[in-house]
């Protein structure tokens, strides 16, 4: 295995890099991380995402319902009146 300090471009110091050099440099760089992190939010969504469904969604699923149920009834109502103040006493 060659020396590392042999190998090409280690022998030159950032200040006699090019600016391309640097820029590409940074830039796949830059898209490595932004790509590592994509992945790993897309990792994290699913884990989360099904954890809720599994445990989550059978706890909410019938209050869903209920408020489904309660929302259908109140656009069936046609006439809203107030109630008599005699009838709260």
């Amino acid at each position: 295995m060659p020396d590392p300090d042999q190998l090409p471009g280690t022998n030159k110091t950032i200040y006699e890099a090019s600016f391309g050099e640097i820029f590409v440099r940074n830039f796949v760089a830059g898209m490595a991380r932004t790509l590592g992190g994509l992945v790993v939010y897309a990792i994290a969504l699913f884990v989360v995402g099904n954890v809720l469904y599994q445990y989550a969604w059978p706890i909410l699923q019938p209050q869903l319902q209920l408020f489904e149920k309660l929302t259908t009834d109140l656009q069936g109502v046609t006439q809203l009146t107030q109630p008599k103040a005699d009838g709260w006493r």
